[in-house]
């Protein structure tokens, strides 16, 4: 204790006489701080060696600290003056600087935090991702990066112009009373030679199966030592180079290659991917005629029966029909494809083929083809299905694990996952018998502890408190309910809870504010998850925007005129500039602004599509915004 009295007052008394030496980066007083509650987090200036002196005063009348990085919890919220001397003994070098602090009160409903990636193809671009919560209108974000330069966007991106490392900060701020501040190092060393590596892809959707996407990869790179990874957004990944992959569900995937040539070059480069969900799913099954060979019935298993309008099968033979169950005489033994179109009162259409063998009875012909599917529920059970089903004949099954049935579609479940050889033997009559062996792949148990599930959102053009909900997971939702409250309401009894149950659901609120959005959701595996986040509803209708909200550009997406609406605490002349991604000026004018709300028609119809910024700048003020054309 007496040692650090000592060093406060050599420290005070340092800071009173002339400086001999000038400061340099080995001797700054300059710190940053991130407050949670009422405990404050110090981080001193990067770059001061290791034996530099530190004596830190806080402002709240407590003792001093001679830590580099002290953490100081405050008895109370509210603005503190924070000194921090410093003392460089192998420069005999000494600084010192006063700042003032908020402290936030503990009913601040907000918390700071981000984080960042570098660029595929500049090092020294980074690109910071806002992770604070709420993001809403009544947010205020000051992004410092450390280099002296700022940015009010919510997710910018910044190119750092040398390497070194850079203490990148993020600031918080809600109504007057409440901010928050996080602070990373970010690290640029670019020393890399150059990686002159072009990468991007394209896909197809297959004709039948609207859900099976063939990608392709499109690569130019200057060694032939070429490795790929692919993302298909739904969890699933692939090493080929242009892979095959069917979705399990529909929905928006964001689809991601990441190409690697020799030891240091690689690139990424991601495409957005819509599937999409039809209300209908087709399915049949067939049967042979037990007196007719040519003849072959077929039952129309597509569901939901409610949503049919219209169905249409094609035979293999070059004819084709509108019934809806089926039957048809073959003229010639063969192999035929048949397939099952069935369009929604929606106007979806899908479709479902499998393939039909026709033979005569005095030939022996391979009867013994077979298919199976995993159960949605568990990974270790499978079932299986002959492609010929014949109640006349005899079937047998062998698993693989020791275990048989002589069932005609049977359902089997194993005790472990691993490579089991499946074989089907058919007996037709007492001459023909044949026999197809499969190797299948048996997946373990979906372990619940990694399923993640969580849903994303997006507003209705031109009624923005119409919201539409999709949930997302890792693995298939097999089942949804959503529950909705509002929040933050002192009405007494509290407002009661809307539970919708249904897949992805699209609902209308009725009254601007916070609310509470909780998705459940039952996953394979029986993995029962809950993922809650909050919502704010600024308008109702065609209201105006909340008073206080920050620069807004509606629609967003937008095709042809934006509608820019701000805030100005008083009149005066408004100048808007439309800044393309590498920040040159695309659009500039000039407007008389009014105290109050304020809203411009901008006409983009003329830009090419990609993201854009919108400057506004008037008396000493600037805000901005960002917007996509589309």
């Amino acid at each position: 204790m007496r040692k650090l009295y000592f060093l406060t007052i050599l420290l005070a008394c340092a800071y009173l006489l002339p400086q001999k030496v000038a400061a340099k980066d080995t001797c700054t007083a300059n710190f940053n701080y991130s407050a949670s509650s009422l405990t404050v987090s110090f981080y001193s200036a990067p770059g001061l060696p290791a034996s530099t002196l530190h004596n830190w005063i806080f402002g709240d009348g407590s003792a001093g600290d001679a830590s580099a990085n002290p953490v100081h919890t405050y008895a109370v919220a509210g603005s503190y003056w924070v000194k921090h001397y410093i003392f460089n003994q192998s420069t005999n070098c000494n600084d010192s600087v006063i700042k003032e602090i908020k402290v936030p009160t503990t009913n601040c409903p907000i918390d700071a935090n981000f984080s960042f990636y570098r660029d595929s193809q500049d090092c020294r671009v980074i690109h910071f991702i806002n992770q604070s919560t709420p993001i809403s209108p009544n947010a205020h974000f000051v992004w410092k990066f450390g280099d002296g330069t700022t940015s009010n966007e919510t997710n910018p991106t910044h190119r750092y112009p040398n390497d070194g490392n850079y203490n990148a900060c993020l600031v918080i701020e809600s109504g007057s009373d409440c901010r928050k501040e996080i602070c990373k190092q970010v690290e640029i060393h670019c020393t890399t030679p150059p990686c002159n590596l072009f990468v991007d892809f394209n896909w197809r959707k297959d004709s039948i199966q609207l859900n099976k996407i063939y990608f392709n990869s499109i690569v130019t790179a200057s060694t032939a030592n070429v490795q790929y990874y692919w993302k298909f957004g739904d969890g699933s990944f692939s090493s080929d180079k242009d892979p095959i992959h069917v979705y399990a569900h529909g929905g928006e995937f964001e689809v991601c290659l990441t190409v690697k040539s020799g030891e240091n070059c690689s690139k990424t480069v991601c495409h957005k991917l819509s599937i999409r969900e039809c209300d209908v799913q087709a399915r049949f099954e067939s049967k042979r005629d037990a007196s007719e060979w040519n003849k072959v019935w077929f039952a129309n298993l597509s569901q939901p029966v409610p949503n049919i309008w219209r169905t249409s099968w094609t035979y293999g033979d070059g004819t084709s029909s509108q019934d809806y169950n089926s039957v048809h005489v073959y003229q010639q033994p063969g192999k035929y494809l048949v397939c099952l179109k069935v369009q929604s009162l929606q106007g979806c259409i899908d479709a479902f083929c499998d393939t039909v063998i026709v033979s005569k009875p005095d030939s022996c012909r391979n009867h013994s083809e077979f298919r199976f599917e995993v159960s949605a529920n568990n990974p270790l059970e499978y079932r299986f299905k002959p492609a010929e089903v014949n109640p006349y004949w005899k079937y047998y099954w062998e698993f693989g694990d020791g275990k048989s049935s002589t069932a005609i579609t049977p359902t089997h479940k194993y005790e472990h996952a691993g490579t089991y050889r499946v074989c089907l033997t058919v007996v037709v009559g007492n001459r023909c018998r044949t026999s197809t062996c499969k190797e299948i792949r048996v997946a373990a148990p979906i372990n619940c502890d990694t399923v993640k599930l969580k849903f994303e959102y997006t507003r209705t053009s031109g009624t923005p408190n119409q919201v539409s909900f999709k949930a997302i997971s890792n693995v298939p939702i097999l089942k949804q309910k959503w529950g909705i409250l509002k929040i933050g309401a002192s009405a007494v009894p509290p407002p009661t809870p809307v539970i919708i149950e249904a897949n992805n659901p699209t609902y209308t609120f009725r009254d601007t504010g916070w609310y509470l959005v909780c998705l459940y959701g039952e996953t394979a595996g029986n993995c029962q998850k809950v993922y809650c986040d909050r919502i704010h509803i600024e308008r109702v209708g065609n209201g105006r925007i909340i008073p206080g909200s920050p620069v807004t550009v509606y629609p967003n997406p937008v095709s042809n005129t934006a509608s820019i609406e701000f805030e100005m605490e008083t009149a005066s002349r408004v100048t808007l500039t439309i800044l393309d991604a590498s920040g040159a000026s695309q659009l500039a004018f000039s407007v008389m602004g009014q105290a109050g709300s304020n809203s411009v028609k901008v006409p983009v119809d003329k830009l090419s599509n990609g993201f854009y910024i919108v400057e506004i700048r008037y008396a000493n003020r600037m805000k901005l915004a960002k917007f996509q054309k589309s």
